[in-house]
């Protein structure tokens, strides 16, 4: 914080003329359509607020920033008090797959999904166990190619969702039907 108070404080006084005034600078002042000399007055206040008031003055990253409001709002955000934030979105995202697997057994349609969902895997000759399968799709969620569409499926149900697998099951039954066919033919013709 020293360090942007002394930054600011060159910046005033080594460029108090014209000539001295650089680029960037005059970028800015065209950025917020004002003229230089009314940029440094009121940067000349600034300064003067800020070493009047250096306590109250902090300077913080984005991340800082939400932290401490979401702390203030705990309470509101029926978050307990001593909760820890984690950046470890693999982490985060093992927890919330044991989340929702936990639920297994309380919410039937959950319960259902899941059951339907490894019966699909075991058929297939994979392992019943869902959460990897789960994990591997949160991740998509992440990608920022992906996030998008991911938000275009919000408005789907479960239904659409169980419709749109069937309407799948069964293209590929069909297209398994005409692969069998075409082979037939095919080796009828070369006998």
């Amino acid at each position: 914080m020293t360090r942007t108070v002394n930054n600011i404080w060159n910046k005033h006084h080594k460029n108090s003329n014209a000539e001295a005034i650089n680029t960037p600078f005059q970028s800015i002042a065209s950025e917020i359509k004002l003229d230089i000399p009314t940029i440094q007055q009121k940067s000349r206040k600034i300064l003067k607020n800020l070493i009047h008031n250096y306590a109250a003055f902090d300077i913080s990253t984005i991340d800082k920033f939400t932290h401490r409001i979401i702390r203030t709002f705990t309470h509101d955000l029926n978050l307990p008090t001593n909760f820890d934030v984690t950046l470890d979105t693999d982490e985060l995202l093992k927890n919330a797959i044991d989340v929702v697997v936990a639920k297994a057994g309380e919410d039937e349609e959950l319960t259902q999904i899941l059951i339907d969902f490894a019966k699909s895997k075991t058929d297939d000759d994979k392992s019943w166990d869902v959460t990897l399968d789960l994990y591997e799709v949160s991740r998509l969620i992440l990608n920022e190619e992906h996030f998008f569409n991911f938000g275009k499926l919000s408005d789907k149900s479960v239904d659409d969702f169980s419709k749109i697998a069937e309407k799948i099951k069964l293209k590929i039954e069909t297209n398994k039907l005409k692969i069998k066919e075409m082979t037939l033919i095919l080796l009828m013709m070369h006998f």
